[in-house]
């Protein structure tokens, strides 16, 4: 029976440390990425699907944008879609392409600032769409195309290499100095507690003076 690349990298964190597994599967988000085939959560592909949910939530926007007459609309959202996701994708793959090259590990990210910036980009626009703020910038575009390449770049595309070297059968962790402090520390401690349990019971114990 041929196992599907998917279980192969899976079953081969078992033979990875604790520490080593943590690094390699990250948080919440990640995790769920990591559950697709590796050729399906491509960094490529996570920034692109990125595209698909600001396109999504910028169609309301858009149509605010063209009158909400159906062709222009239609249209305009199109090719904001194309574009955003062109765009995501393409700062995936050279996300993708840099981390080949330097070989950086994965950083978490704060998620929950990742989480609240687009949705402040998307009201800063709306602002300026409903002329209720009159600062034209490209402030609102940072603020909602920055979160997706931003964790992408730190976060995924690191770690979905070091989850095809693991499927490869190549050690992701050889070129890293992966801090083992926590369990070796643990095991340190123990060694002193042993060591003074040893030479406590090895000293007589002197009791107090006999009756005769």
């Amino acid at each position: 029976m041929t196992v599907s690349t998917e279980e192969l990298w899976r079953e081969r964190l078992a033979d990875l440390s604790s520490s080593q597994r943590d690094r390699l599967q990250g948080g919440n988000l990640s995790q769920r990425f990591s559950k697709l085939p590796l050729w399906a959560n491509h960094p490529a592909y996570v920034g692109g699907f990125y595209g698909i949910l600001l396109a999504i939530a910028l169609a309301a926007p858009v149509g605010y944008k063209t009158d909400w007459e159906a062709n222009n609309w239609g249209i305009t959202w199109l090719f904001t879609l194309l574009l955003l996701v062109f765009a995501t994708s393409f700062l995936g793959m050279a996300s993708r392409v840099m981390n080949a090259m330097f070989r950086r590990p994965p950083i978490d990210v704060p998620r929950r600032v990742l989480f609240v910036t687009p949705f402040v980009g998307i009201f800063w626009m709306t602002l300026e769409l409903t002329n209720l703020l009159n600062v034209s910038s490209t402030g609102p575009w940072l603020l909602m195309l920055l979160p997706g390449p931003l964790y992408v770049h730190l976060t995924w595309a690191p770690r979905w290499r070091m989850m095809s070297m693991l499927e490869s059968g190549e050690n992701p962790f050889a070129d890293l100095n992966l801090d083992e402090s926590p369990d070796n520390d643990l095991a340190k401690g123990d060694k002193e507690i042993i060591d003074v349990v040893d030479s406590i019971e090895s000293e007589p114990i002197t009791t107090g003076s006999e009756e005769e």
